[in-house]
């Protein structure tokens, strides 16, 4: 499972657009997860074996193979994924420092236009950044938040959210949204999933302290070899831990609503918000750097009569929204820019963004991926397809590939300049133009 991230599609044919053998689904599920690196999911790394429901559902999916977030963090993601737009498009890029800013009222988002088609809306969620503070819940009819619940309790709300709306408006259309804390830090699951750590040694760091893993690359070079290794595998124990338990909650939810009769005529589409990192970049937790550990993302499609496939071209977080809009036959807002994949060119370049006391961006394309960081003007340049655990900095600045990248990336630290006034400025690369 700890491989280096490498692309992993299925063996299955590019279905084109999204589409159905039957009726277009009338109501739509949402299952967002924080934090779950994508090559924990056994559809895209046969070496995991942690999320056999997920990946036998996945299997009857049209799936997204070369997905990636627009930014590392869970606020950002939830920008791209919510609006269809990135951070410097919709004009609003959380900080850490101001996390607790809702987006303006003035950009519209999934909820709110699914909410404008007839749509009864609810959400149970456990992370304030999908709910209140991301402004999210303006949109919807009903709502459940708890901060950093677990999983269990996510699964009971949002059952008994999909039961107050079916009861209050049967035969309206609904739309369920679902965001899973787990398996976010601290790595904390039900002791029932902890038999991989019988016999271990207690861990030298607290790896169920969120705010110790957090900052644990701080005090990393203060433990001894031994206990780094010995804290890096008690981490590896709890989080696929998380995932396992998280898997069973999936499991637990669907077949809920299954026994109801609820999934004979819903779209399912489930996403992760980004990954995480256990110090392959000398970095934990999340929120760090732009490398694939923190930006590839799960993303996927399911009904009963969905025509099933992988798509294989590359896709971001900002197509989510208008893929299933258009989908359900839903006239898309002019402001969204991602493409309903299969319909739109989605061939174009993908940018993410991280704004906190560093700001850093990349841009990927064409198998390359080009990162910058504002406070001293480092560039760096990975090939993503021969060198996926972007081990070896190919920067060179007289490279053409290098100019054409940034060339593209400029423009996008630009605009962002734009909407982050006080902030610390960036640093030009001086060897650039």
């Amino acid at each position: 499972m700890w491989l280096a991230l490498t692309l992993l599609t299925a063996c299955r044919e590019d279905p084109g657009a999204l589409r159905f053998d039957g009726d277009t689904p009338s109501n739509v599920l949402m299952v967002s997860i924080d934090t779950l690196r994508r090559d924990a999911v056994g559809h895209y790394n046969p070496a995991a074996d942690d999320t056999p429901f997920l990946d036998g559902m996945l299997a009857e999916a049209f799936t997204l193979e070369d997905h990636r977030s627009c930014s590392n963090w869970t606020y950002g993601a939830v920008v791209c994924a919510m609006t269809g737009r990135s951070g410097p498009d919709v004009g609003f890029i959380p900080g850490s420092w101001d996390a607790r800013e809702p987006v303006p009222e003035s950009v519209g988002m999934l909820p709110g236009w699914l909410r404008g088609a007839g749509y009864r809306t609810a959400l149970s969620s456990s992370n304030f950044y999908v709910g209140s503070t991301s402004g999210i819940t303006r949109d919807f009819d009903h709502i459940f938040q708890e901060h950093e619940g677990r999983a269990d309790g996510i699964v009971d709300n949002a059952l008994r959210l999909h039961e107050d709306m079916v009861t209050l408006d049967s035969g309206t259309p609904w739309f369920l949204h679902a965001h899973f804390f787990d398996p976010h830090a601290g790595y904390d699951a039900p002791e029932s999933y902890l038999g991989d750590l019988e016999g271990l040694a207690p861990s030298p760091v607290d790896v169920t302290d969120g705010a110790l893993v957090q900052t644990l690359e701080d005090r990393w070079e203060e433990l001894t070899p031994e206990d780094q290794a010995l804290t890096l595998e008690h981490m590896r124990i709890r989080y696929a831990a998380e995932v396992r338990y998280l898997d069973d909650q999936l499991k637990r939810l669907f077949e809920d609503l299954d026994s109801r009769g609820a999934l004979e005529d819903t779209l399912v589409v489930i996403w992760s918000d980004h990954g995480e990192q256990f110090g392959e970049h000398g970095a934990f937790d999340h929120g760090k750097t732009l490398y694939g550990e923190e930006l590839a993302a799960t993303a996927a499609f399911w009904s009963r009569d969905i025509v099933p496939g992988a798509w294989t071209g590359p896709s971001e977080h900002e197509d989510l929204a208008p893929t299933l809009m258009s989908a359900l036959g839903l006239e898309r807002p002019q402001e969204v820019i991602g493409a309903a994949l299969g319909v739109d060119d989605s061939s174009g370049p993908r940018f993410a963004m991280r704004r906190n006391e560093f700001h850093l961006q990349s841009v990927d394309d064409s198998g390359d991926r080009l990162m910058y960081w504002w406070e001293d003007g480092r560039l760096a340049l990975y090939d993503i397809e021969a060198d996926p655990g972007e081990m070896n900095d190919l920067y060179d600045p007289s490279d053409p590939k290098v100019q054409a990248l940034w060339a593209l990336l400029k423009p996008r630290v630009e605009a962002a300049r734009e909407f982050t006034e006080g902030d610390a400025p960036p640093v030009w690369p001086p060897e650039m133009p």
